[in-house]
């Protein structure tokens, strides 16, 4: 009887393993986020929507929450966010520019990088970003 408990929970375990290493597969972390250093930022300009650009003169604490940000398991798969109401972060260095997509979904903020993953954001992000571009 012993044996079998063991089988069992030999056999159990394994497709616990299994699964998790199925479900990591099918719906893998995204990587940390990746933000510039600040010596390399040549600009940081914030808009909502892409409409007009407002140029962040000390974006210090603002990317310090976007570095912040924790990795979730939904995937990027389009250019821009399906969400109706975004805000864009663009940040220029000598050799790119980083975009990431700032929005609310189900109370929750998140930060889109297209085709890299979405990041779980602190509120405060959404407040900061909100202040830049309203009067």
């Amino acid at each position: 009887m012993k044996r079998i408990y063991l089988l069992l929970l030999i056999l159990l375990l394994a497709l616990g393993i299994g699964g998790y290493a199925a479900y990591n597969e099918l719906f893998p972390m995204a990587k940390p986020i990746v933000v510039a250093q600040q010596e390399q930022i040549q600009s940081v300009s914030v808009s909502l929507q892409g409409a007009a650009e407002t140029t962040i003169a000390d974006a210090a604490a603002l990317l310090a929450m976007i570095a912040d940000a924790e990795p979730t398991r939904i995937m990027s798969v389009n250019d821009y966010p399906a969400e109706k109401v975004y805000y864009t972060v663009t940040v220029a260095v000598p050799e790119r520019e980083y975009r990431y997509f700032v929005y609310e979904d189900n109370g929750e903020v998140l930060i889109e990088i297209p085709y890299e993953g979405v990041y779980r954001a602190d509120r405060e992000l959404l407040v900061q970003i909100k202040k830049m571009i309203e009067p």
